[in-house]
């Protein structure tokens, strides 16, 4: 999401790959207002500077993705919960950056023609329906944007079938 809205003010890239990317839900879906949404920015600022990284990655699940919390004992069960920790510090700022997205309504369209990369935008076949939603909404509303789905895969995509998939993109 980042990596589009630093396109969207000017910096030129020439590849763009977004995997599952969430930065509105459309069709009232899903819809944060700005209190709520400032109240997870500020949470997540005061638990990195605490040190919590554990606590941090708890909030931007629970708030920004919005996942039940008696999911995060099986994330954190798993190797990945460790990798998320590392780059806890980062999710404030995805949450500063898309916060003008999150409101449950579609953005303008031709909001991100200034966006000139080739971008592909994947998703998982089993992912949750809001995340094909707006792969397809951005990627029609990207100059040479597109979509791709992998077979059998959700959010927590085996590497070895993304590979291929970000292969061929590059190589094209």
């Amino acid at each position: 999401m980042a990596t589009i809205a630093i396109c969207d003010g000017g910096i030129q890239l020439s590849d763009i790959i977004c995997w599952e990317w969430w930065a509105t839900i459309i069709q009232n879906e899903w819809r944060l207002v700005e209190s709520e949404f400032c109240d997870f920015v500020t949470q997540l600022n005061t638990t990195i500077a605490d040190g919590n990284r554990s606590h941090a990655v708890e909030i931007f699940m629970t708030q920004a993705i919005m996942l039940p919390e008696e999911y995060l004992a099986y994330m954190k069960a798993d190797t990945m919960w460790a990798s998320m920790e590392k780059v806890a510090h980062t999710l404030a700022y995805d949450g500063m950056v898309s916060q003008d997205m999150m409101r449950g309504e579609p953005w303008e369209t031709g909001h991100w023609l200034s966006v000139t990369a080739k971008t592909i935008v994947i998703t998982g076949e089993n992912s949750e329906p809001f995340f094909h939603t707006t792969a397809q909404q951005l990627a029609d509303d990207l100059l040479h944007g597109k979509t791709a789905t992998l077979a059998g895969q959700d959010h927590g995509v085996d590497m070895s079938v993304l590979a291929p998939e970000l292969i061929a993109f590059f190589s094209a």
